[in-house]
């Protein structure tokens, strides 16, 4: 396994398991204490505080909370540091601007293990930030020095992720739509619950008024003359989040098929979309 874009600045694409809140299975058998003070750690550096609470409206608005990124210690089954978000994300900003979702990388579903933020502007679906949780440390010796160079540098990934969300207030996301997966299991409908639905096929999502958005492909080829080349198959999406209106959708892939040992799989965290459904 190998980390990707392991850098200072921080900035990396990896993740995957959409599980929401975080699947604690992740973790078997994690020393707890040293989790603790690693988090504990981060809130001291990020000025962070309490997970965040149930958010309430006042005179029809939202009022939103502020979100603090923890961190996870790595272990033998994972072997990189993972984000904590205490069970508050998908979100959106309070404001209406904003989306971000937590993504978790699974060995095996790419070649690496780490955690990412993402965060979306919902007014153009640009992705605006992308912050990974921490190095690789299967070949580190606990309480080495590059032990310790790689804690400081996933405790300032996570307090750069906390950053990254500080300018807003954050609303969960919760009541997105589902897929309806076909009998064939490679095609489906999303209700949109207003009389619109989505039909997906493949990836590839039919919208209302016949425009047609694909999530990329899966994965990558690794060798030979396809190398580099996009493969295998999107066969169900998972809505993460949508607006109150369903002005849109924030979507990634809910299963895939590689279709090979050639095909690497894509970290999830690049492959999903916020798909604007009106102008």
């Amino acid at each position: 396994m190998r980390a990707r874009n392991s850098g200072s600045s921080g900035y990396r694409i990896a993740a995957d398991a959409l599980e929401y809140p975080r699947d604690l299975g992740r973790y078997p058998g994690m020393n707890r204490l040293a989790t603790l003070v690693i988090a504990l750690g981060c809130f001291a550096a990020c000025g962070g505080g309490a997970p965040p609470k149930a958010v309430g409206a006042t005179g029809g608005a939202l009022v939103g909370v502020p979100i603090t990124i923890g961190l996870l210690a790595p272990h033998d089954e994972v072997p990189s540091y993972g984000f904590d978000d205490h069970g508050a994300l998908p979100a959106i900003s309070a404001d209406g601007t904003l989306v971000a979702a937590l993504f978790h990388e699974y060995l095996g579903e790419s070649d690496e293990t780490m955690d990412t933020l993402a965060v979306w502007r919902v007014a153009d679906g640009e992705r605006v930030v992308t912050i990974g949780s921490g190095d690789d440390t299967s070949g580190e010796d606990a309480g080495s020095d590059d032990a310790a160079r790689a804690a400081a540098r996933a405790a300032g990934r996570a307090a750069e992720a906390t950053a990254a969300l500080s300018g807003q207030r954050w609303v969960h996301a919760s009541g997105a739509p589902a897929m309806t997966p076909g009998e064939d299991g490679q095609s489906g409908t999303i209700e949109l619950g207003d009389g619109r639905e989505i039909s997906v096929t493949f990836g590839e999502l039919t919208l209302p008024g016949d425009r047609r958005v694909s999530l990329p492909a899966p994965g990558v080829m690794s060798e030979g003359a396809g190398a580099d080349e996009g493969c295998g198959d999107v066969l169900t999406v998972k809505v993460l989040a949508s607006g109150d209106d369903r002005a849109w959708l924030l979507v990634a892939p809910g299963s895939k098929s590689l279709g090979g040992d050639m095909c690497q799989g894509k970290p999830a965290a690049e492959l999903a979309k916020l798909i604007r459904l009106t102008p």
